[in-house]
């Protein structure tokens, strides 16, 4: 069902399997284009479910850029500047890494919106037990940058 809607919204490659940290894409020169959502291989299915509501969520924060601009100012400017002008700095500094974590936090909270919207079952105490322990890793990456 998750990954239905995923493909309607533009994902053609969901992967369940990946070796790596999990990640979401877009298309290379677009701010939003769906491209592909990589989950890692080494969670129960249960976990990996949550990982896919969560880079979900990263798409329904991002779909609206005009909305992502006015929700996240910093890291929409940031992004927009790499990739439009090839400008990094903007990308090296403080304020763009706290606003990187702030969209960490808000992915959780849209993925777990649109699970409950979708009739995704949760089990709130490991949702919660996940997230902290994904959000404490995002936490020690972007502190040590």
């Amino acid at each position: 069902m998750l990954t239905e809607w995923a493909n309607k919204q533009g994902y053609t490659d969901i992967t369940f399997d990946y070796h790596d940290i999990s990640y979401i894409a877009w298309e290379g020169d677009s701010y939003n284009t769906p491209m592909e959502i990589k989950i890692e291989a080494k969670h129960p299915i249960e976990l990996k479910v949550y990982v896919l509501l969560h880079e979900l969520g990263h798409h329904q924060l991002r779909k609206d850029w005009g909305k992502f601009k006015k929700t996240l100012p910093v890291t929409e400017h940031a992004e927009r500047v790499n990739i439009k002008k090839n400008i990094k700095k903007f990308e090296r500094r403080l304020v763009y890494k706290v606003s990187c974590m702030e969209e960490e936090f808000k992915a959780w909270e849209e993925g777990y919106k649109l699970g409950i919207k979708l009739g995704v079952r949760i089990n709130l105490k490991k949702w919660n037990a996940f997230k902290a322990k994904c959000l404490m890793s995002y936490m020690r990456n972007y502190s040590s940058l």
